[in-house]
């Protein structure tokens, strides 16, 4: 397999964080894929926590949550294309942009689990664990980039 990398990389060697950093970028997509995927499950969820409070905001309270996620999800994707290409141009600055994404990614995804609103979580537990995963392959890229020189 290392030999197809070398041949669709120019020869050259794919480095353990440029892996690292593809693997966070797929898992990025596949966190907004599982956004679109569960748009009624997450309208659903809602209409669970407005319910006894206010049924009426439920539908309007999905359509924010769902957006939030998507446009929290974008970004992410293009922060993993930004460390990409910072990577792969060898820039000096990688490591800490690297670093401040995962801090970021990291802090919204938690917080995605601790919004509540009437005592109940916004974002489904599923949904909000999801988006915690792109992280750790974020932790894992910017110990790889420390390893290399």
């Amino acid at each position: 397999m290392s030999e197809t990398v070398n041949r669709l990389n120019g020869g050259r060697r794919t480095s353990r964080a440029a892996v690292a950093i593809g693997a966070g970028l797929v898992l990025q997509l596949l966190t907004i894929a599982a956004v679109l995927l569960a748009t009624g499950a997450i309208e659903e969820h809602l209409r669970g926590v407005y319910a006894q409070y206010r049924p009426d905001q439920a539908e309007r309270a999905g359509g924010i949550v769902v957006t939030y996620l998507l446009v929290v999800g974008v970004l992410g994707a293009a922060g993993w294309l930004l460390t990409a290409w910072a990577h792969r141009r060898r820039t000096r600055w990688t490591r800490v942009l690297a670093w401040t994404f995962l801090v970021l990614g990291t802090l919204l995804a938690v917080t995605n689990l601790a919004i509540t609103e009437y005592g109940s979580r916004l974002v489904p537990l599923w949904l909000g664990v999801a988006g915690l995963v792109p992280s750790l392959a974020g932790l894992a890229a910017v110990t790889l980039l420390h390893r290399e020189r």
